[in-house]
């Protein structure tokens, strides 16, 4: 017996429902609602999709944060975030990487969505519990450019407060759509955007937001969503793609 989780409809029905409304199952009270027999070793078995659901008529674009150096006055990329005639998520814009000349910033050229972060009762901080799982999954319609990936957590201290988990997202352009898997033990940890030194696994148990961010190449992107879940893999027993040996204090290169 296994739960084999694929949060099949944590976007579409995230982003798709009859009629088409952008609902939101992606991000916010994923839980497991199948269980399969499993027999043999290293095949991955697609199972009934985590059940997120919310109250007819909300606006589920509230469920999501956006943010470019616009906003913030760094920068002139535009972008929206948005649901098609078809019910999918709509990740769109202009990057533009000059920065302003106001003499305080040295670049510029980012947009990014980002799921609000789980909470439970009170406003109490929450975490989704991912340790079933091996690899994040979506599935999307790109134009060929990178994205990234991130996995936010919900740390204590404030000098941990801005640690995500990152990867990137390859996207290979035209017509189809495709499913992407990427294991969460390709994630690398950053902080503001700069890799840590110290690599280590990804805190299953610890992720509270999933976002999707453009950045660093000028020009117009594209980005279509149908849903964002997670995958088991029985076969997959990689818990990091780095190396986690620390250098002596004594150590002197050169």
């Amino acid at each position: 017996m296994i739960v084999q989780g694929l949060l099949r409809q944590a976007l579409t029905d995230f982003f798709a429902s009859n009629p088409p409304s952008f609902t939101a199952r992606g991000l916010h009270s994923w839980k497991h609602v199948s269980r399969r027999k499993y027999k043999g070793s290293g095949t991955s078995m697609n199972s009934t999709p985590l059940n997120i659901s919310h109250s007819p008529g909300n606006d589920c674009l509230q469920k999501w944060r956006i943010g470019s150096d616009k906003i913030h006055n760094e920068g002139n990329s535009e972008f929206s975030f948005e649901v098609n005639d078809r019910g999918k998520g709509v990740f769109h814009g202009f990057i533009d990487t000059n920065p302003p000349k106001d003499g305080k910033n040295r670049f510029a050229g980012y947009c990014g969505i980002k799921s609000v972060k789980k909470k439970k009762s009170f406003l109490r901080d929450d975490w989704f519990d991912w340790t079933a799982f091996t690899h994040l999954e979506m599935r999307i319609r790109g134009d060929g450019r990178n994205y990234m990936v991130n996995l936010g957590l919900g740390m204590y201290y404030d000098v941990n407060w801005f640690d995500t988990f990152t990867y990137v997202l390859h996207t290979r352009g035209g017509p189809y759509w495709e499913v992407i898997r990427i294991p969460f033990s390709k994630f690398f940890l950053t902080n503001k955007g700069r890799i840590h030194d110290r690599p280590q696994p990804v805190p299953l148990d610890k992720v509270n937001s999933v976002g999707i961010t453009s950045a660093t190449v000028s020009g117009p992107f594209h980005l279509e969503i149908d849903y964002i879940g997670c995958h088991r893999d029985e076969s997959h027993k990689e818990k990091t793609a780095y190396e986690l040996y620390t250098i002596p204090k004594e150590y002197v290169s050169g």
